[in-house]
């Protein structure tokens, strides 16, 4: 039929080392919450209506928390951590359920993620059939990030991790905002498609746009 839903996976397998906490990092609290807690209203705000969490370290606290929120968002397990994009293959039971759908895609331990930012891309996704759509953000510091790649036109070409770029691309300020909506059948064709030859030997999301440009 017509209807299509609004999925979501939201990436929450993290170790919080940078928040110099034992906790998962999704649980790191702002303003006495869990950071999870706003990215799972925003999303339910925004209408979505099916969750897949992928939780990682220390998962058993992340689920327990998850289950008292909302027993209906789901939970795939990435054991060990092998990257956002090994991350999102964890989930590929619940993107077979989506083929038709529209998912969304987020970190857990962005706080202020809100529901009118994911409608304004989901809506912008759809008036142009996209088959992904990229949160991207200007920066004024790219160290770590993802640097969005551009022709001399002005085409998306790749995203490169910062690990991995050219003194070039690491001054390229547009980056990746870890923010996108997919086709359903276009993220399982992206994620049966990723390879890991990089510096970390990970498998990273960000790899699905350049598969699904050169498809």
């Amino acid at each position: 039929g017509e209807y299509s839903m609004k999925a979501a996976i939201i990436l929450a397998g993290g170790k919080g080392t940078r928040m110099k906490s034992e906790k998962p990092k999704v649980m790191c609290e702002v303003i006495f919450e869990p950071m999870i807690k706003y990215v799972v209203s925003a999303v339910k705000e925004a209408g979505v209506e099916d969750i897949c969490v992928i939780t990682g370290y220390m998962h058993e606290i992340v689920e327990a928390y998850l289950l008292e929120l909302d027993s209906s968002i789901k939970t795939a397990l990435q054991e060990p951590q092998l990257g956002t994009g090994h991350a999102v293959m964890q989930a590929r039971e619940f993107i077979a359920n989506h083929m038709e759908d529209d998912i969304l895609i987020l970190n857990g331990d962005g706080p202020l993620m809100d529901a009118e930012t994911i409608n304004k891309a989901y809506d912008y996704h759809k008036t142009n059939n996209n088959q992904i759509t990229h949160g991207r953000a200007s920066v004024d510091d790219t160290h770590g990030i993802g640097h969005i790649k551009r022709d001399k036109n002005g085409t998306l070409l790749r995203i490169v991790e910062d690990r991995d770029a050219t003194e070039d691309e690491k001054k390229i300020m547009e980056a990746n905002a870890g923010t996108y909506w997919f086709k359903g059948e276009e993220l399982l064709y992206a994620i049966n498609n990723l390879k890991n030859d990089n510096a970390q030997k990970e498998y990273y999301l960000t790899d699905a746009l350049e598969i699904l440009i050169k498809r």
